[in-house]
C-alpha cells in the first residue's frame, strides 16, 4: 500500500438546473462499479491516514456540498440504486424542519445561485435537504452528514472594487450586506473563513464605511460558526460530526486551529494532492466535479489520484490571493510638526486605525510623529542618514511583523523604503508624492522595486510623467480633512474679509495678494487679513488695509469670520489651507495651480485664475463681493465637496491602492 491514495470526488447539484445531470452522475456511477471501486466512511479514510491500514481493494470517497435539494431528489436515489454511500456536508443554517419530499418536488428546483439568494435575502431555505431528509439519508440510506459550517459565509477580502450591487451580482454579497441597496459597491471576494476581510458599517450620517477584522476575531467567528454548526448537526442525526468541509475550499491556519478548537478530526478541501498514510487529516484532497465532466476525465483522475506519486505530480494546491493583510506601515525622515506631509501622514494613520487596520511607523527618533504612540501598533526608529543600514533594520521590521503594504513620504524616507525591498521583497511599496517639482534622481523613482505612487493632485501625477514612470502605477489620492457640520450665513454680514493664509515666502505669492489688495478701491467695505506673514521679514510696502496677525493658533476663529478665501501662490501641489477654507464654507478665488484645478470647477464652488492676472483676480472678489448669494451658494458647494475629503472617505481610497487598484481621485460639485 506504499503508492495507494484515495480519491475523493466533490460533487455540488445534480439537476437540471445546473450542476451535471441526473444522466451525467449515474454515467459516472457506472463507470466507477464496473471498475470495482467502493465507497468507505469518513472513519475509514481517517483510520488508513492515521496507521496506513484498508481493506478495501479500490477504495474512494463520494462527496456534496450544500445539500441542495436536488441532492435528495436525484443523487441519492441513484447512489442507492448502484450500491453506493456518499458524504453530505451540510450548512446548517439552512437546515430547516419539514417532511421528505418526493420527486414532484423536482419541477421546483432552481438553479444554485437562486438558492443560495432565496436562503440569504429571503430566508427561505426550501431549496436545501431539510431534517428528515438529512435523517433518513443517515439512517435508512447509510449515508453520513457533517459539517459545511453554520452560514458558508463569504467577505470582501480587499477593497479592490469590482463593480456595484446588481441583479446579476454574486449570491455571497447577501450575507455580507444586511440590507443591500442597489449600486453598494462589490470587492473582490474571498471565504470569510479564510479571510479577515472588509466589512460595511453603515454611518449615522448615512455613509458607507468599511471596517478590518482581526485574526483574533475571525477565529472566534470560525469556532462560534463551527461548533454551532456541529452541534446542531449532530442533535439532528444523533451521531458525532467529526469532519468539516471549508467553503470554496479556502482556508489557512487559523481556520485549521478554530476547527480543532471546536473538536473536528479533519477537514476536506478541494486542493488535489494524494490521501495517503501521514497525510495530515485537516488536508483531505477532493477532485471537484464541474459541469458535463465526463467518464473519460473522471476516468483519467481516478487513476492518477488512486496513486500516491501520481497525485504528488499532478497536485493542486491552494494558497491565498490579494489578501490585504491588515498592516500598514509609515516611513518618514520628517522632524517637522506642522507640514504638509505630516498632516497627511498623520490623518492617513487615524483613517486606518478606525477601519481596525494595524498602522506602524518608521521615523527618526526626536521626529514630531514618533510621539504620538496613541495612533501607531509600533514604531521603529532609523537614521535616514545610514540608508542601508536603515534599509536592512526597516526590512527586518517589515519581515518581522509580517507587514504587507509600505507608504513612504519624503525624499529619504522613500530612499530607504526602496532600499529596505532588495533585503525583503515581500510587501507592496507605495510612494507618496506631494510636490510639483520633477525629481532628480530617477533611479529612486523609475524603479521596478515600487509598486504604485499615491500623489495628491493631477499636476504632481504629470510631473512623474516627465520622467517616464509607468502611468498605471500613479494613483491620485486627494488631501483629507477633518471638519465639523456648520451653518454658514455670508449674506448678512456687513464687513466682508477676504483672507490669505501662507508666509513671506515668494512661492506663497503674498506680494500678489498686496497687489491685488490695491487694485480694489478703498470705497469697498472689504477687510483683508494675512495670516502666517511676519511683517519684519516683508521688503516691500503693503497696502494698509492689510492686517497682518502673524502666525496664530486658532485659525479656525478667522475662518468663520471670513466671507472669502483667496490663494495666490505661484506654486502648489494640494494647499491644506484651500481644504481649511472649503470646509468653513468659503467660496474660493485661486491661481490656477496644481489641485485647485481638481478641487475648484469655475463658477461653481469659486473661480479659477491664470497665474499673475491681478486685474482678473481683483474682479472676481469685488464680482463675489456684490453677489453674495452666489457667493453662499459656492460656499455652500465646497462643504458638500468637502465631505467627499472627509479622512474616513480617504482610508478607503487608500486601501483600494494598496489592494492593488489604480485610482485617479475626482471631484463631484453641484
Amino acid at each position: 500500500m506504499m503508492n495507494k491514495s484515495i480519491p475523493v470526488l466533490c460533487y455540488h447539484k445534480v439537476s437540471y438546473s445546473g450542476g451535471i445531470t441526473p444522466e451525467q452522475f449515474e454515467e459516472h456511477l457506472f463507470f466507477l462499479k464496473k471498475n470495482g471501486y467502493q465507497t468507505i466512511t469518513t472513519s475509514q479514510l481517517y483510520q488508513y491516514l492515521k496507521e496506513n491500514t484498508i481493506s478495501v481493494k479500490k477504495p474512494f470517497l463520494i462527496t456534496f456540498d450544500d445539500c441542495f435539494l436536488d441532492n435528495w431528489i436525484y443523487a441519492i436515489p441513484l447512489l442507492e440504486k448502484y450500491s453506493f454511500n456518499a458524504v453530505f456536508f451540510a450548512i446548517s443554517n439552512f437546515i430547516w424542519d419539514g417532511e421528505p419530499r418526493n420527486k414532484e418536488w423536482a419541477s421546483n428546483i432552481l438553479t444554485a445561485r437562486e438558492c443560495f439568494i432565496n436562503a440569504l435575502k429571503n430566508k427561505d431555505y426550501s431549496q436545501f435537504m431539510n431534517s428528515s431528509e438529512l435523517y433518513k439519508a443517515v439512517y435508512h440510506y447509510g449515508h453520513e452528514v457533517l459539517s459545511h459550517t453554520q452560514s458558508h459565509q463569504m467577505c470582501f477580502k480587499n477593497l479592490y472594487q469590482t463593480g456595484n450591487l446588481n441583479e446579476k451580482s454574486h449570491w455571497g454579497v447577501y450575507g455580507i450586506y444586511e440590507h443591500p441597496i442597489s449600486d453598494y459597491p462589490l470587492f473582490q471576494r474571498g471565504s470569510a473563513y479564510a479571510y479577515n476581510g472588509f466589512w460595511p458599517v453603515l454611518k449615522d450620517n448615512g455613509f458607507l464605511d468599511f471596517r478590518y477584522r482581526s485574526d483574533e476575531e475571525r477565529f472566534k467567528f470560525c469556532f462560534e460558526e463551527f461548533i454551532n454548526s456541529r452541534n446542531k448537526i449532530e442533535e439532528i442525526i444523533n451521531k458525532r460530526v467529526d469532519f468539516i468541509c471549508w467553503p470554496w475550499g479556502e482556508f489557512d491556519n487559523i481556520t485549521i486551529d478554530a476547527a480543532k478548537e471546536a473538536g473536528y478530526k479533519g477537514a476536506f478541501t478541494l486542493e488535489r494532492f494524494c490521501n495517503s498514510y501521514g497525510t495530515n487529516p485537516f488536508y483531505i484532497n477532493r477532485i471537484g466535479i464541474v459541469d458535463k465532466t465526463s467518464v473519460r476525465w473522471l476516468s483519467q483522475k481516478m487513476k492518477i489520484y488512486s496513486s500516491k506519486y501520481l497525485s504528488m505530480i499532478f497536485f493542486k494546491k491552494y494558497r491565498k490571493k490579494n489578501d490585504f493583510g491588515g498592516k500598514v506601515l509609515f516611513v518618514t525622515d520628517s522632524t517637522k510638526r506642522s507640514s504638509g506631509g505630516i498632516k497627511q501622514l498623520i490623518y492617513n494613520a487615524k483613517s486606518l486605525k478606525e477601519k481596525n487596520v494595524q498602522v506602524y511607523l518608521a521615523a527618526k527618533k526626536d521626529a514630531y510623529v514618533s510621539s504620538l504612540e496613541d495612533i501607531f501598533d509600533k514604531i521603529v526608529f532609523l537614521d535616514f542618514n545610514k540608508k542601508l543600514l536603515s534599509a536592512k533594520k526597516l526590512a527586518f521590521f517589515i519581515k518581522e511583523n509580517k507587514i504587507k503594504v509600505v507608504h513612504t513620504f519624503h525624499n529619504k524616507g522613500h530612499k530607504v523604503g526602496v532600499l529596505s525591498k532588495v533585503f525583503y521583497s515581500k510587501f507592496r511599496l507605495f510612494v507618496n508624492r506631494g510636490v510639483l517639482k520633477v525629481p532628480n534622481n530617477i533611479f529612486y523613482y523609475n524603479n521596478v522595486l515600487i509598486d504604485g505612487f499615491i500623489c495628491n493632485s493631477h499636476a504632481c501625477k504629470e510631473s512623474l510623467k516627465k520622467i517616464f514612470v509607468n502611468p498605471k502605477k500613479i494613483n491620485v489620492v486627494f488631501n483629507c480633512i477633518d471638519f465639523e457640520e456648520l451653518e454658514r450665513d455670508l449674506t448678512s454680514k456687513k464687513i466682508f474679509m477676504v483672507l490669505y493664509i501662507g508666509n513671506t515666502n515668494p512661492i506663497k505669492g503674498f506680494d500678489i495678494f498686496n497687489q491685488i489688495v490695491k487694485k480694489i478701491p478703498k470705497r469697498y467695505n472689504i477687510q483683508f487679513v494675512a495670516l502666517g506673514v511676519a511683517k519684519e521679514k516683508l521688503k516691500f510696502q503693503i497696502d494698509k488695509r492689510i492686517e497682518l496677525p502673524g502666525t496664530v493658533k486658532n485659525v479656525a476663529s478667522y475662518l468663520k469670520d471670513a466671507n472669502l478665501f483667496v490663494l495666490t501662490s505661484r506654486s502648489e501641489s494640494f494647499p491644506n489651507s484651500l481644504l481649511e477654507a472649503m470646509s468653513f464654507g468659503l467660496p474660493v478665488v485661486a491661481h490656477s495651480v496644481g489641485a485647485v484645478n481638481d478641487l475648484i470647477i469655475d463658477g461653481k464652488n469659486g473661480f479659477v485664475v491664470d497665474n499673475l492676472d491681478i486685474d482678473k483676480f481683483a474682479n472676481k472678489i469685488l464680482f463675489l463681493y456684490n453677489n453674495r448669494k452666489l457667493s453662499q451658494r459656492m460656499g455652500d458647494n465646497n462643504r458638500e465637496i468637502i465631505r467627499q475629503l472627509s479622512c474616513m472617505n480617504k482610508g478607503l481610497k487608500l486601501i483600494k491602492v494598496y489592494s492593488g487598484q489604480f485610482f485617479e481621485d475626482k471631484i463631484n460639485a453641484r
